[in-house]
Formats: C-alpha cells, sequence, structure tokens
C-alpha cells in the first residue's frame, strides 16, 4: 500500500500522546474480561476521526491478525502493489490490564504501539488507539494457510 509508510510514520508520531487521551477520563484500571485473546481475528469495523474513505481503505486492506499463545503475532494485510499481493507483518504482543501493545519493526527498530482494550469476549475484540476506534471478529485460524502457504513457496524458489 502507498500509504503504509506515510500513515505509519505518522502513527509513530502521535502514538504515546494519542494513547494518552484514550487512556485518560473515566476509564476504568480493571480488565475488560479474561476471554482469551489468542486466536486470528478480522477486523470488520472502523470508526474515529478522518474521511470514510480512509476506513474503506483499511477494511479493504487489513485482512487479519494473528495472536500466538507465545507472545508473538502475524498480522496479513493485502497490498496489491507487493510482490505476492499481501504483506505479513512480525511481531511480539502483550496485555496488560487494558492494554494491548504490539511491538514491531519501524525504521530498523523495535516500536511498541499500544492499544486500549475496549471489549473483549471470545468472539470479538475492540481497540482504539488513536482515535479509532477498531472492531475484530474472532475467525477459525486455517484463513492463514493461504497466506503463509504462498510466502513459503516464495521463500523456497528463492
Amino acid at each position: 500500500m502507498k500509504n503504509k509508510f506515510l500513515l505509519l510514520s505518522f502513527f509513530a508520531v502521535v502514538a504515546a500522546f494519542a494513547f494518552s487521551l484514550t487512556s485518560c477520563g473515566g476509564d476504568s484500571d480493571e480488565p475488560v474480561s479474561s476471554a482469551s485473546i489468542v486466536g486470528t481475528w478480522k477486523p470488520t469495523d472502523y470508526e474515529g476521526w478522518g474521511p470514510e474513505s480512509v476506513y474503506e481503505e483499511a477494511k479493504a486492506s487489513f485482512s487479519y491478525i494473528y495472536f500466538q499463545a507465545n507472545g508473538t503475532y502475524i498480522e496479513i494485510e493485502e497490498d496489491d502493489e507487493a510482490a505476492l499481493g499481501f504483506t505479513i507483518t512480525r511481531g511480539t504482543w502483550r496485555e496488560n490490564g487494558n492494554t494491548l501493545t504490539l511491538t514491531f519493526e519501524l525504521f530498523d527498530e523495535p516500536f511498541d504501539f499500544p492499544y486500549q482494550i475496549i471489549k473483549k469476549t471470545s468472539n470479538q475484540l475492540v481497540l482504539s488507539a488513536l482515535g479509532i476506534k477498531f472492531t475484530c471478529a474472532r475467525v477459525d485460524n486455517s484463513v492463514l494457510n493461504p497466506y503463509l502457504a504462498k510466502e513459503n513457496e516464495a521463500k523456497a524458489a528463492e
């Protein structure tokens, strides 16, 4: 996606400020629920600031995020400009109370990106960051298989 680099750069600059705004006020420090985040999630809705076209592009491009029990995650994003037609980002995650933090490489440095957990059930995950609310539905882990197989084929052909 052409704007991914610019978008990540923007997120890097305002993440700390925005997170401090989303975690203030009448929010409780009590965990949202004890439901496990481990598994595969597909974003189904975005709400927040910005033109509707930004959310439509995000819905069309962001495919899945898989939180593994070992504290790592795999994010798969549709991207017509990528060699495989999608990109895969790998990183680590940690959950502390109502905060979910994803750590990934940004400009060859580890970058922590915090989300506020608004709702977490066995089938729905609602997160907030940078004034945007992300609603995700749990899906079967097998949806990742075609992406990972294609990635493995490409690595084997190198």
